[in-house]
């Protein structure tokens, strides 16, 4: 045998394989989300699940809620997102870190705290624990007129940043977009206004 005709034949295999494989392909389903078919062939699950294999059926499994009612009952959680109204005294504001110092709670109901210093250091409310937040603590410094905080806590990393208007801070947190924190305390630390 030649090798034109070795040539020739091992193209003419290829082509009869490729079209056995292509003719078995269609007899398998498409895909929901993007209508490729897929097969024992052409492993299309690996690279693009389907919508009842993706992490919705996870999440029911470890809650025993569905993804839909997760997400339904975090959008229905009370939020308090308004600034308050324009006035003299607070458009007159400017961001500094004096303005910062003391301790600031959020108004979303979870009343999540930020402790800020006069040093430069800050304290966040990491999560609740027996009814009493635990806190992360770092440094937070003013760039580009917002405020950042880099915490940690126990080997994790917490990094948030803020904006400042009208006396308040607002920064997404949670299922909530926008949240407000208002001082509620020019002492870092303590509670009471």
């Amino acid at each position: 045998m030649t090798l034109r005709r070795r040539r020739t034949l091992v193209g003419a295999l290829g082509i009869v394989l490729l079209g056995g494989v292509l003719a078995v392909n269609q007899a398998y389903p498409r895909c929901e989300n993007c209508g490729r078919r897929y097969g024992p062939l052409l492993p299309h699950l690996y690279r693009h699940p389907t919508t009842r294999q993706s992490g919705q059926n996870r999440s029911q499994r470890r809650t025993g809620k569905s993804a839909a009612e997760t997400v339904r009952q975090a959008a229905t959680a009370p939020v308090i997102n308004e600034l308050p109204p324009v006035t003299d005294a607070n458009r007159k504001l400017i961001l500094s870190r004096e303005a910062l110092v003391g301790t600031w709670e959020s108004q979303d109901g979870t009343r999540n705290p930020l402790h800020f210093h006069a040093d430069g250091s800050v304290q966040v409310g990491f999560i609740k624990k027996d009814g009493k937040w635990v806190m992360s603590a770092g440094q937070f410094a003013i760039e580009s007129g917002r405020v950042v905080t880099r915490t940690s806590h126990k080997g994790a990393r917490l990094a948030l940043s803020f904006q400042f208007s009208r006396g308040v801070l607002y920064a997404p947190h949670g299922p909530s977009p926008r949240v407000v924190w208002r001082k509620v305390s020019s002492q870092p630390g303590l509670n009471t206004p």
